[in-house]
C-alpha cells in the first residue's frame, strides 16, 4: 500500500499599510504557532495578571511610538 502525503502549504500573509511617510505596504508572515500560543496563555489567565499587564501596555505603547 503506498503511502502519500500532503504537500506543504504556503504560509499566510497579512498586508497591512503603514503610517509613516513611508507608502510601501509590509508583509508580515503570520506565525501560526505563536497565535495558537497566545491564545492558550489568554484562556489560562496570564495576562490578568498585574505585572504581566503593565509590560503588555508598556509595549503597546512602545510600538504605537515607532515612526
Amino acid at each position: 500500500m503506498a503511502t502519500t502525503q500532503r504537500a506543504r502549504r504556503k504560509p499566510r500573509r497579512v498586508e497591512r499599510s503603514t503610517n509613516s511617510a513611508n507608502t510601501s505596504r509590509v508583509v508580515d508572515t503570520i506565525r501560526w504557532s505563536k497565535v495558537i500560543a497566545a491564545q492558550t496563555r489568554i484562556a489560562s489567565g496570564h495576562y490578568d495578571r498585574d505585572a504581566v499587564r503593565s509590560r503588555l501596555v508598556e509595549a503597546v505603547l512602545q510600538e504605537l511610538k515607532k515612526p
